[in-house]
């Protein structure tokens, strides 16, 4: 796990996915593709999770957990 005050941006125009599972600080989700950004592993988010552009986080059969702080 990285640690930080930093984020992850997704942003651009083609479809993007989220592989490799973890736990994260901070995502921006800011993807113009008519398609959602998609999960390909369990993601654990423990700051914010930001839906910039148009709200579509595609979780797909895998788990999302948002902590306390999320």
């Amino acid at each position: 796990m990285a640690t930080g005050t930093g984020g992850i941006v997704l942003n651009g125009t083609s479809a993007q996915t989220i592989d490799g599972g973890g736990v994260f600080g901070n995502i921006s989700l800011a993807n113009t593709a008519a398609s959602p950004v998609t999960l390909l592993n369990m993601m654990t988010v423990n700051g914010l999770l930001t839906f910039s552009v148009n709200n579509l986080l595609n979780i797909g059969t895998y788990n999302l957990h948002l902590n306390s702080t999320a």
